[in-house]
């Protein structure tokens, strides 16, 4: 993705949302994932959705090729459609580019979700993804987004890991006075920028470059803290089981307590944590720091799909993106030791709500028996 060639253009942002509810680009794209449903990558399969999509009409099937497949789309097909009224606006915010004859993005996709217009990097997993994702977008995303609070009217939000600002932009439809969003990828902020200023979220919305909380002012607190972390990382510090793909989240643990109000609450998502019948060594570090400052959980827990083959794929992938292949060798057999030597029978997704009316540590959700062999 060019960060550098989008641009905050809040007229031009407007004229794209005002085309998009016009085209009704959110209603289209619930029809068609009646036949092409999300994945756990967050996005249908490229080949089921591509299939669906041919059978729009012409117009329909330009604008959805392009937002929703990242398609290079012929200029005069797409200036034909009912997105050409908003061809000139994408091409000036930097998010859509000429090459010949053809239209396509920057490597992003429009999603919608819960009533909001997220642009997101094209997922890996699709043929038009050229580089891979830096804004990154999952099912996780959506998991979180129907775990935040129906309304949050005069409240302020902190979003760690901010993003597509996906969730701090979510809070501010949802009537929070003010949202600060978080992330150490500058392009992840820019782009979050942008999304607010779609959603016409713009004026209660701050979006900051940080390395974890670092960018926070002193005496910032917060009514509401979101941390959807990303995954993979596992480099720093010494590697240990409730460590394994959630460093980041560990690591700021501690300052979470810190930057609540008295009233304040939070909610922390643990993706793929290791465990034995619902119960993960992570959510118990977790609870413990959290008890320390006063805060009780309680935790939606629920079995993942994933295999310890699988989740040492990430991890050793990850490594060695940020080590080099020999270190990354090194800090896969060591996890790999981990999880053989720890009483575990697979791994879990865990959504955590943390507040100071709760005395102690609770979880609740399906069924939490073993499914399968977690090897």
């Amino acid at each position: 993705m060019n960060f550098t060639s989008m641009k905050l253009d809040p007229a031009a942002l407007a004229a794209i949302r005002e085309v998009l509810d016009d085209t009704m680009y959110a209603l289209v794209d619930f029809r068609l994932a009646l036949e092409a449903p999300i994945s756990p990558t967050g996005f249908p399969r490229a080949e089921q959705l591509g299939a669906v999509i041919a059978r729009l009409d012409p117009s329909t099937r330009a604008i959805f090729a392009l937002l929703r497949l990242g398609q290079s789309v012929d200029a005069e097909g797409l200036e034909a459609s009912a997105l050409g009224g908003a061809i000139d606006a994408l091409a000036r915010s930097g998010l859509i580019e000429r090459r010949g004859d053809a239209w396509r993005t920057v490597d992003l996709l429009l999603v919608p979700i819960e009533g909001v217009y997220l642009f997101v990097s094209t997922p890996p997993s699709y043929p038009t993804a050229t580089r891979p994702a830096d804004v990154w977008f999952d099912l996780s995303s959506y998991v979180l987004a129907k775990a935040l609070p129906s309304t949050l009217a005069d409240e302020s939000v902190l979003d760690l890991c901010c993003g597509s600002g996906v969730q701090g932009i979510l809070c501010a439809t949802r009537g929070a006075r003010s949202v600060l969003g978080l992330d150490i990828n500058e392009g992840a902020v820019r782009l979050a920028r942008i999304n607010a200023a779609l959603n016409r979220v713009a004026e209660r919305t701050e979006f900051r470059v940080s390395d974890g909380v670092d960018a926070l002012a002193q005496g910032e607190r917060f009514d509401l803290v979101i941390c959807n972390t990303p995954y993979a990382p596992v480099t720093g510090g010494a590697l240990t089981i409730e460590r394994i793909g959630n460093r980041v989240l560990i690591d700021m643990i501690d300052s979470i307590p810190g930057a609540m109000t008295a009233k304040g609450r939070a909610i922390l998502a643990a993706w793929r944590s290791a465990g034995l019948r619902g119960r993960t060594a992570q959510h118990d570090y977790l609870a413990a720091r959290l008890a320390q400052a006063g805060l009780g959980t309680r935790a939606f827990v629920e079995r993942a799909p994933d295999t310890r083959e699988g989740v040492l794929k990430i991890l050793a992938a990850d490594a060695e993106a940020a080590l080099g292949a020999e270190p990354a060798q090194i800090l896969a057999a060591r996890a790999a030791e981990l999880l053989a030597s720890a009483p575990i029978d697979g791994f879990y997704n865990q959504l955590i709500r943390c507040e100071r009316r709760v005395p102690e540590a609770q979880t609740f959700g399906l069924d939490l028996a073993p499914v399968g062999d977690s090897r």
